[in-house]
């Protein structure tokens, strides 16, 4: 399996190969990206309105990373590609300030009322007491990350739901602010398919809504899966309707504005001057799309010459093999539990991912979304992954057998596996540093 990771992705032929591959899939990377991008920033922005979050808060609008040639000491030790956390916010200032966000973006008229009615938060040496509130830590977490990334990976919308009403049982979130939480990311997602809304909409995927209502003020029919697995319609034409429109039996009250039919975004004065959310989203677009032909590079990064002609001598296969060996005790350690219940070599197969999941949700070392898992109490994250994988048709009786005779290990081996996989780079780095 070393041998295998090391061929495919360190060595200097699989660097070759899978850079002429990004060659040429770079013609379809725009495709997806316009899909994605606007819909997991337009979807997060949302949420920076209705729940009072700072837009640089948010996960899925402000995660991203910079890719740039290293220097020669940092290249002479296996550094490939030198990549930094990109913070928009320090290109965007709006994004720091909600209130500031909200005033670039919408007209003026408009943008005192929405401040006005807003929800708030409580917020150190402003708020009052007694007036507001704080979010619980995983609550907050789960909201500017962890209920996109439920979204972004599961398979079906069944899963989805599944899997944001556990996440609200186990950290308390009452039940219709989960129902509100599915409905407007569905709505924001699904309205980019609807209807070609100018500055969301995507060339080849989006359709011509279909009019409702009297001329002068006509809207597009455009729809959504709601909470309940229903397709439901509602009316708008514009990018702020989905966002932060009101919409009855779908959007509660508080947590919508009743809109005029036009936008109360400002009007963009074209070609000189763009909405800065507009140019943002563009920039942020634009980015991505031209990093495409690094990834070789940062796949099989901090990778020196003589690393990538022998696995043997590879810190980055050495590190893979160490992180497989780990899965590898846990799969052994519950494997006589689960074959005393269990006889389906695919249930066998769902019963070791369970408990290779308990492990790792509060361990990814560069992922995002899984902030939630990290910042949950012990007992809230078991019920949370009990809730999950009880609903995949596992037994709960056999779930908590084998989180009962892994608990006494699973804070070391999380400590372990977040410390390995970054082990690599900080000691190329501080190699580099030395010289």
């Amino acid at each position: 399996m070393k041998q295998k990771y090391h061929a495919k992705v360190l060595s200097s032929d699989a660097l070759y190969i899978n850079w002429l591959r990004a060659l040429d899939t770079e013609g379809l990377l725009p495709w997806y990206v316009w899909l994605m991008i606007p819909e997991f920033t337009y979807a997060g922005l949302a949420f920076s309105i209705l729940f009072d979050i700072d837009p640089s808060e948010i996960i899925p609008a402000n995660w991203d990373f910079d890719v740039e040639l290293p220097d020669l000491d940092e290249l002479l030790h296996g550094i490939l590609a030198e990549i930094n956390k990109l913070d928009w916010s320090e290109i965007y200032e709006m994004l720091k300030n909600l209130e500031e966000y909200i005033r670039q973006n919408f007209e003026d008229q408009y943008a005192d009322q929405i401040l006005e009615y807003r929800n708030r938060k409580a917020r150190y040496s402003y708020t009052k007491f007694n007036q507001s509130y704080y979010d619980p830590p995983a609550i907050r977490e789960a909201l500017r990350a962890t209920f996109f990334k439920l979204w972004n990976e599961r398979y079906t919308l069944e899963q989805i739901k599944r899997d944001i009403d556990a996440m609200a049982e186990s950290l308390k979130i009452s039940p219709g602010a989960a129902q509100l939480i599915f409905n407007k990311i569905s709505q924001v997602f699904y309205a980019q398919p609807s209807a070609m809304i100018l500055g969301y909409g995507v060339l080849g995927r989006s359709f011509l809504g279909e009019p409702v209502g009297e001329a002068g003020e006509r809207l597009a029919k455009l729809r959504m899966v709601t909470h309940e697995l229903e397709l439901a319609e509602w009316a708008g034409k514009t990018l702020d309707h989905a966002q932060m429109g009101l919409v009855l039996g779908l959007v509660p009250l508080g947590y919508g504005f009743l809109l005029p039919p036009e936008s109360v975004m400002k009007k963009p004065i074209l070609p000189e001057k763009y909405l800065p959310l507009t140019q943002y989203v563009y920039e942020r677009g634009s980015k991505n799309i031209h990093k495409m032909s690094w990834n070789p590079f940062t796949f099989g990064n901090y990778n020196r010459p003589e690393e990538q002609q022998d696995y043997r001598k590879s810190e980055r296969a050495d590190q893979y093999m160490s992180l497989q060996l780990i899965r590898y005790q846990v799969e052994r350690i519950v494997d006589p539990l689960i074959r005393k219940h269990e006889s389906n070599p695919v249930k066998i197969r769902m019963y070791k991912n369970a408990a290779l999941q308990l492990l790792s949700l509060p361990a990814k070392r560069h992922r995002w979304g899984y902030e939630a898992f990290r910042a949950m109490t012990e007992d809230e994250l078991v019920d949370w992954w009990l809730r999950h994988w009880e609903a995949q048709g596992l037994s709960r009786d056999v779930l908590k057998s084998i989180y009962e005779r892994l608990k006494r290990w699973l804070p070391e081996w999380r400590v372990y596996k977040t410390w390995l996989g970054r082990r690599v780079r900080e000691t190329r780095y501080r190699l580099a540093r030395l010289r």
